[in-house]
């Protein structure tokens, strides 16, 4: 076996507590479609992890995976895949302040690739690569556009300097 790790980056205009809460909150990005083609179902949510299934279209495909989101106060945010076809492996997000209102956000998958895909490896990466960018240009836009509200139902940080701004 085989190990595959790729990783995407992007910036987000927005405070990097923010950005770690609309990451680790997986009923919005349910309820919001946050990303095309996937669904979300709760299994258990609580403090420290959320376990929940996920449900990706690929065509008339449906890769059905269970997930636990492993929350922590400062460190990644790390998905592991416990069942499903990507059993073993797992999706992080280090998101690491840049300024009082914008952060890195570094995606990384890693799991595991049997020996008679080894041929398949640069394929897989693209695709991987490809989908990761993706889905952080969705969560960017999610975030920066406001479609994202904190739990606490306090404003944005850029809901707040608009309505400065309209004065």
């Amino acid at each position: 076996m085989g190990q595959l790790s790729v990783s995407a980056t992007t910036v987000i205009e927005m405070p990097a507590a923010i950005v770690r809460q609309q990451f680790s909150d997986v009923e919005h990005h349910d309820l919001n479609r946050v990303h095309r083609g996937v669904r979300f179902e709760i299994i258990e949510d609580g403090v420290d992890q959320c376990r929940y299934l996920q449900v990706t279209r690929v065509g008339p495909v449906a890769l059905r995976q269970e997930l636990t989101l492993h929350r922590t106060p400062d460190g990644p945010l790390v998905n592991t895949v416990e069942r499903g076809q990507f059993a073993g492996g797992s999706i992080s997000f280090d998101i690491e302040p840049t300024g009082p209102e914008q952060c890195t956000v570094r995606a990384t998958v890693v799991g595991a690739v049997p020996r008679w895909q080894g041929p398949a490896q640069p394929l897989m990466r693209r695709m991987i690569e490809r989908n990761l960018a993706i889905a952080l240009a969705e969560d960017k836009a999610d975030i920066e556009s406001g479609g994202y509200q904190p739990a606490d139902g306090a404003p944005l940080p850029s809901a707040v300097a608009a309505a400065d701004d309209e004065r």
